[in-house]
Formats: C-alpha cells, structure tokens, sequence
C-alpha cells in the first residue's frame, strides 16, 4: 500500500463483522507517516474554524479510541497545544486494558463495541476532570464502518458538553449522516475519505479509495519506535521529530502468554494465516537503535521482543512507562 487511501479486508475470524478496513500511514498496520497525520489536521481545521467557533480560554477535550485512533489523537492534541495555547486542552485515550482497569473507578466510563468484536468489546475511557463541563469535545478514531461506537460513547459522555465533533480517516457507512441534534446537544461527523463498502472481496486486500497522494517511505532510517499497547505519549514525545526514525504501534496483544505478531518482521508479510497482504514489515537492520515502551504487564511480549531483535544483532532500549504515567490517563487497578 503505497497509497493514502481506504483499503477494505476480508476478517477470517470475527463472527461479528466480516470486513476491516485499513488506512496506511496511522502507525497500527505499517509505520506513521506524518503526512496522512498533516492532511488529516488541515481538514479537521477547516471544518471547526478554530479561532471562529472557539472562545479563549474554552475547556477543550480531545477523546482517541484505540487502537488506530491513539496516535492521531494524541498527535493531534500537540497540533492544538502548540498552536492554540489560549485554550485549555486535555486528552484521554480510552483503552481495551479490561484485565487492568475496572469499571468501578469513578473516573472510568466504559462503553461496549460488541457490534464489532467478541474478544475485546470493552472500552474503557478515564477522564482527569470527570465533572468538568467541555466547551467542545473532539473524537479521533481511525474509520467509521457504522456510527454505533461513536453513538454508544457519546450516549456514556453527552452530559460533558453541547458540541461534540468527531473526525475519521474513512466512512464507510450506508447512511453518511454529518449532523445530528439531540436537544441542545449537537453531534458533527466528518471524514477525511469517503467510501461505499463492498459486499463482498476475495482474499487480497483491495482499495476502495485513493486520495492520489504517495506515502512516503523512510529506507534508511536508524531507530525503530514500538510503542506496545497504549504507551503512546512518552515515545510519541521522545521520537516523533527524528527523521530518521519509524514508529509502530503494536496492539491487541494478549500480554499474559506474551505472544508476538512475529509475521510483521517478514518481508511480504501478513497474518490471519497467510492469506491478506497488508500489514508492511518492519525489518530491524544491523546497527538500527530499538526503543521499546511498555507497561509493567506487557513484558511477556518485551521479553519475545528482545529475543527476536537480539538474533538480528540489532541495539535495544526498553523503556517502562509508569503505569500512572506523567498525564495518569489510564490508572490500573
């Protein structure tokens, strides 16, 4: 995939949605390309009007949902604090952690996407400031298949704030619905691209939209950046403006077992048995400076990890993010 655009999957084994859908470029299915990231920011101000609809000093929250929407989220959460500083802006990445946070935290609201999986339906989503009232809330999420998600956590946060927007990479819904009104509350849905879903696909990945612009991608780089689980702030922070350097979120992991999508390092690589071409490699060069964030209990992946990068005799740094990290968005139980 060479291309930013909307690419539609076939998903072998979930009973609940049958398709997937994939934008390159977002750090979960091939490595961040800030490019995407910069067309992504350029629309989302054009729709809001910024210095228009907001007011100094307005309570401004930005709201990723993992996994694809962390890094935009939080990318762009930097883009407004370091443009928009009379602005109080926050942010929170919900979470799948259910083995670590619990729902019977106060600052805690958990909402289902059970339409979408049966073997990580929970989100959890912590908020510092729980009973601040926002001027605007931002949703960042990577593609809208069918609104329900956004819809089940807007129903949890409604009573937050009268102005909520929601931005994606794609819509690939029926009914491409860009407003909605609830009383006084007001709901916008844009999107960078705009597809219909196909019915039905073969095994290949196929495109069912091009923006017509290029990735480009970094060959010659000398660090790789995995942020594993949802350690994204600290090495989004610490490496995000080395050019020379590849960032790869890798998620969805059952960290217990510490099983590893080894696939990812295979040039030509897939997974779900061979069958889709669509996840780029990352392939760890001699030489290359390996940084691994991680929370305390992911360290059966780390482990398999280090062990794979050692055999490549690549440099490792591994990094522990406290799990009540600088900003405390998830707290663990």
């Amino acid at each position: 995939m060479d291309k930013i655009g909307i690419y539609q999957i076939r998903r072998k084994n979930n009973p609940v949605r049958k398709f997937g859908f994939i934008i390159p470029g977002m750090g979960r299915w091939d490595n961040l390309f800030l490019g995407l990231n910069n067309e992504f920011y350029n629309f989302i101000e054009n729709k809001i009007h910024i210095n228009n609809n907001f007011q100094q000093n307005n309570n401004i929250l930005i709201i990723g949902l993992a996994e694809s929407g962390l890094i935009p989220a939080y990318l762009f959460y930097k883009f407004l604090k370091k443009n928009y500083n009379n602005y109080n802006i926050e942010i929170s990445l919900s979470s799948r952690e259910n083995d670590y946070i619990t729902e019977n935290n106060d600052d805690i609201f958990v909402f289902y996407e059970d339409h979408v999986t049966t073997q990580y339906p929970k989100h959890f989503l912590k908020l510092i400031n729980k009973n601040l009232y926002y001027s605007n809330i931002i949703i960042i999420d990577d593609e809208m298949t069918t609104g329900n998600t956004i819809m089940k956590l807007f129903n949890q946060i409604k009573h937050l704030s009268n102005n909520f927007f929601v931005f994606n990479y794609a819509d690939v819904r029926e009914n491409k619905i860009n407003e909605l009104y609830f009383g006084d509350k007001k709901l916008f849905l844009y999107s960078l691209m705009n597809a219909e879903q196909l019915d039905d696909i073969d095994g290949n990945c196929k495109e069912i939209f091009s923006l017509n612009k290029d990735i480009i991608k970094l060959d010659n780089y000398k660090n790789i950046v995995y942020l594993i689980g949802e350690s994204i702030e600290e090495g989004i922070d610490n490496h995000i403006e080395n050019e020379d350097t590849i960032i790869r979120l890798i998620t969805h992991i059952n960290w217990e077992i510490g099983i590893m999508i080894e696939s990812i390092y295979d040039l030509g690589s897939d997974i779900n048995n061979k069958n889709y071409k669509y996840y780029n490699p990352i392939i760890p060069l001699n030489n290359t400076n390996n940084y691994i964030y991680y929370y305390s209990w992911q360290y059966p992946v780390v482990d398999k990890l280090e062990k794979l990068l050692l055999n490549l005799n690549s440099k490792i740094n591994i990094i522990k993010v406290p799990s009540n990290g600088k900003k405390n968005i998830h707290q663990i139980i």
